[in-house]
């Protein structure tokens, strides 16, 4: 049983140094249905078969396998690494901040660990914000007039005298028409001061 365990291991690091990733991922599959008992190297084989799959970009997958890996290998640090990092292509940024600052606690001088932390906050923060152009429906180099105009469809659009429906419907609409307001206002400003260097930004949902 062992003899056959490492033959497909080996199979599927080979296969997975050539780039032949769904393969690998075959050969990690195989391996774990030999000896479903044995914890500590179907631990090893999860987190290779992760890896296998972050290539593939199926980062959902791997965040399982990652998962399964840690459950029988709670201090593995590559497997909640690799866990983090998917957890970023996801989007799932509160997943990752947890795994990173589980980590620090372990080795609280890792500058990379930090500075991957550091990158995980920013991204929460910058999907918590609004495209406030994008609101509008116009680009970021708009004219005032375009602005102007996109303004008045999408005020018209969502305005809450046009919502006949729930009280929690008429307050979605009144929250809508806020931002598009606000959309406008702070789009003719950038426009009118002759156009952008960045997206325009707002984060009034969400507390810094």
């Amino acid at each position: 049983m062992i003899k056959r365990l490492e033959q497909l291991k080996q199979a599927g690091n080979a296969a997975f140094s050539e780039n032949r990733s769904s393969d690998a991922v075959t050969a990690y599959t195989d391996a774990l249905a030999v000896d479903p008992l044995n914890v500590e190297y179907n631990s090893i084989l999860y987190s290779n078969r992760a890896a296998a799959y972050v290539k593939l970009k199926k980062w959902q997958l791997a965040v399982d396998d990652c998962s399964r890996c840690l459950e029988g290998k709670p201090a593995f640090t590559k497997a909640k690494l690799r866990r983090a990092q998917c957890y970023l292509e996801l989007k799932q940024f509160d997943e990752a901040i947890r795994d990173y600052n589980d980590m620090i606690k372990d080795d609280p001088q890792n500058a990379e660990l930090r500075a991957a932390l550091k990158n995980a906050k920013l991204e929460l923060k910058k999907s918590k914000r609004v495209d406030l152009y994008g609101v509008l429906g116009v680009t970021q180099s708009a004219s005032v007039a375009e602005i102007k105009k996109a303004y008045r469809k999408k005020a018209l659009e969502h305005h809450p005298d046009k919502n006949n429906g729930s009280e929690e419907l008429k307050k979605a609409a009144e929250a809508k028409f806020k931002q598009v307001s606000g959309g406008a206002r702070r789009s003719h400003i950038r426009a009118s001061r002759g156009g952008s260097s960045g997206p325009l930004r707002s984060s009034w949902t969400a507390a810094a």
